[in-house]
């Protein structure tokens, strides 16, 4: 329920700013791949660092990106958790040098490419069968 709170809450620039502020982004992140309803934690993360470096830089810098990065694995995911995974990974980097930098130092971009990699795999399989 927090999630869907706070989800909604995001869909306003200057909500998203106070909800960072109040501490709702480290919240979050505790609920993120403990929380049964992941792909709407994923949903409510993604929303708050949309366009707001703030919230980006804390996410990036509390622990937020390892989290996600250590639950991005094809095995571990579902495709709907590796979509908002990667919608959650494109807002980061798009906006905030800070994010694009931890990313790199994470080596993230190996783990995307393989997910990517893995998934295009799975979709080729799919379409000999039929």
């Amino acid at each position: 329920l927090g999630a869907r709170i706070f989800g909604n809450l995001s869909q306003d620039e200057a909500l998203r700013r106070l909800l960072g502020q109040a501490g709702a982004l480290e919240v979050m992140i505790a609920l993120l791949r403990e929380d049964d309803n992941e792909v709407l934690v994923l949903w409510a993360l993604s929303a708050m660092v949309e366009g707001v470096s703030y919230n980006q830089q804390r996410f990036c810098s509390s622990g937020g990106l390892q989290r996600l990065l250590q639950g991005m694995t094809p095995v571990r995911s579902s495709g709907n958790v590796h979509v908002r995974q990667m919608h959650l990974l494109s807002n980061l980097a798009f906006d905030s040098d800070f994010c694009q930098d931890a990313l790199i130092r994470a080596q993230a971009l190996p783990l995307v490419l393989n997910l990517l990699g893995n998934g295009l795999e799975t979709d080729s399989a799919l379409q000999q069968q039929t």
